[in-house]
């Protein structure tokens, strides 16, 4: 049953900072503690045991388009969003989740924060999908890219060390078996960095009064995610994943703009404490209170038809594709 309540930010006086209408976040940091726990675990295995049992670790829980559409492991669209196998896109997620998506998650609220994040990935992996084609299977990719490493093997040890296992846990395995393994990270930062601009866009006015504004650190995100895409090397970024993360930054840009918050500063005249009238109106209490326009009902109404329309493309795109 959906509930028209509104959201209602604490009085001010005039001069105070606007107190705004949010919740306390703490989802963003569950996830960035999850995503540097997987890569952390990477690391250590690929310097316990080598290269290929970390591209192993990542392939078994990361986007694959091939397990996706030859074995069906759907789940890999969701858990694909706490996987990086490079220290650039990982680092460039965790500032997004440490620095911006602390105010989204205030601004938006806890359900409609992880609607955004998800829906966000699963919108870069349908544009992945749509737009790549097939790829090698990642265990004969894996026994390509062992001698690949072998080659290596050599030179790194060499000049070695933690350096490498830090920046590439996985090594070369990646480029062969999961050429975008870690698109559902960039995905959920896309789209976190367009719910900042919209967020922005609605309310940057209001959020300036209240000493807030995400403008800056939204596009500083979005352009983070480009580069780390530039970055790497065209067997695992590419056209595809620039689609995805346009599709990621696109999806969170329409959440923000039709369930977020749409903030209204009102201003209340009160009589003093004991007081049933007053002569004049100056000696009146005066103060600000921001509202959210945006009631609870339509909030999740518009988050379940977003919900569904990126449902129905992900099965029509993995239908469609290409195996």
């Amino acid at each position: 049953m959906l509930r028209n309540e509104v959201r209602v930010g604490r009085k001010t006086t005039s001069g105070q900072d606007l107190q705004l209408p949010k919740v306390a976040p703490y989802l963003c940091y569950s996830f960035a503690i999850v995503q540097a726990a997987v890569y952390a675990t990477a690391v250590r295995v690929s310097e316990a045991q080598g290269p290929e049992a970390a591209g192993e670790l990542l392939l078994n829980l990361g986007f694959s388009r091939t397990e996706i559409l030859q074995q069906g492991e759907v789940w890999r669209l969701v858990t694909g969003c706490f996987v990086e196998g490079e220290l650039l896109p990982f680092a460039v997620v965790g500032l997004g989740l440490l620095a911006v998506a602390p105010r989204v998650e205030a601004s938006l609220g806890y359900r409609t924060f992880a609607s955004a994040c998800v829906l966000s990935a699963l919108a870069a992996a349908d544009a992945v999908i749509a737009v790549s084609g097939p790829t090698a299977a990642p265990a004969a990719a894996a026994a390509a890219s062992t001698a690949a490493s072998a080659a290596a093997g050599a030179e790194s040890a060499s000049l070695a060390a933690a350096a490498d296992f830090l920046v590439h846990p996985a090594g070369q395995a990646l480029a062969v078996a999961g050429p975008w393994v870690g698109l559902g990270g960039l995905g959920v930062a896309m789209g976190l960095a367009g719910c900042a601009v919209a967020h922005e866009r609605l309310n940057g006015k209001v959020e300036r009064k209240a000493g807030g504004g995400g403008l800056l650190g939204g596009l500083a995100l979005a352009a983070g995610c480009v580069a780390a895409v530039l970055a790497a090397p065209p067997e695992m970024g590419g056209a595809p994943a620039l689609a995805g993360i346009g599709a990621a930054f696109s999806t969170g840009f329409l959440i923000a703009s039709v369930a977020g918050p749409r903030y209204q500063v009102t201003q209340e005249l009160e009589l003093p404490s004991g007081a049933m009238w007053v002569e004049d109106p100056d000696k009146m209490e005066e103060f600000w209170v921001v509202l959210d326009q945006t009631t609870n009902g339509q909030r999740t109404l518009a988050t379940n038809v977003i919900a569904v329309a990126v449902a129905i493309a992900t099965v029509v795109v993995i239908a469609g594709a290409p195996r």
